[in-house]
């Protein structure tokens, strides 16, 4: 009996603490103040190795994209970083008028300069990638982004992040 007791209260406080975790991330306030933001999404193809860049709001030129040595950090690809569910990390200040490019991170980054504007256009492979995005404030509110983003994308599907894109 003491055995039972004992697993009860063991299923009980799990299931306690996982209600109190969702709780608060549903609960959770975020700062949207200046600097650098844990801007999450999701595309309905993986382009995580293809290199990203902006486009005007019709979609009809570009607005950015970056410089091939923007593309390494102490000589590292920087790369998106995968979350769960097949949600991203952008490292790269993509926005909603984001676009795929046929370039690859690495053969991009050996660039000797960047491609001409109308080189890059002519590159898209798809100019409405995205399913989902949302911004969830200030990166350096979290201890461990990654693992905190995992956290919410589990428990609540990023809701109390700002959407920013969605299907």
């Amino acid at each position: 009996m003491k055995q039972l007791t004992t697993v009860f209260g063991l299923i009980a406080a799990i299931l306690l603490a996982g209600c109190a975790e969702r709780k608060a991330v549903q609960n959770m306030e975020l700062s949207y103040a200046p600097g650098p933001h844990a801007v999450v999404y999701k595309t309905r193809q993986d382009y995580s190795n293809l290199v990203p860049i902006r486009l005007s709001e019709d979609r009809t030129q570009i607005v950015g994209y970056p410089d091939p040595d923007d593309l390494r950090r102490d000589g590292e690809l920087t790369l998106p970083i995968a979350l769960e569910k097949g949600y991203v990390l952008d490292v790269q200040g993509i926005g909603p008028n984001v676009a795929f490019t046929s370039y690859t991170y690495e053969e991009y980054s050996r660039l000797p300069e960047p491609p001409l504007a109308e080189d890059m256009l002519r590159a898209v492979i798809d100019d409405q990638p995205l399913e989902s995005m949302c911004d969830c404030g200030l990166l350096s509110q979290f201890e461990n982004p990654v693992a905190d983003l995992n956290r919410i994308i589990k428990l609540g599907k990023l809701k109390p992040c700002k959407e920013l894109v969605s299907e």
